[in-house]
């Protein structure tokens, strides 16, 4: 998450996919935390508000997570549509609404592999590969 983070940049979209406890949501506040600069930044879960904002000194970050939608139609209430253009944006279970998700995310599959382990799997277009291939230190 630490690594990722440095990488994104507004309009940016990641998605974070994995069963239910895989870890979706602590990435998310790993990478939300080294992004601000802040390892005791308090990164509540957006499971019951179904979006947290985080205003950073340089850059606006909105965490989406929608397994408690019903209907698409709700991410307009939430204004969907507006945070890919003028924030990072960090959606959980975006399984639930693939018609509104931009076909340029990055997928990230988290894999709960026993033992507090965990496999990542990255998933993009070929932007994101260039762009991801400075992880590879």
């Amino acid at each position: 998450a630490q690594q990722l983070a440095s990488l994104l940049k507004v309009n940016d979209c990641v998605l974070l996919q994995g069963d239910l406890g895989a870890g979706k949501t602590t990435f998310a506040r790993a990478l939300i935390r080294y992004r601000a600069g802040d390892a005791t930044l308090h990164v509540a879960s957006p499971t019951f508000t179904l979006l947290q904002e985080y205003q950073l000194s340089d850059i606006l970050i909105h965490h989406y997570d929608l397994y408690r939608i019903e209907h698409e139609y709700e991410l307009i209430e939430l204004g969907f549509d507006d945070s890919i253009e003028y924030a990072l944006t960090l959606v959980e279970w975006a399984d639930k609404a693939p018609h509104a998700i931009p076909a340029e995310s990055l997928e990230i599959v988290i894999e709960d592999c026993g033992e507090s382990s965990r496999r990542l799997l990255l998933k993009g277009n070929d932007n994101w590969c260039k762009r991801l291939e400075s992880l590879h230190g």
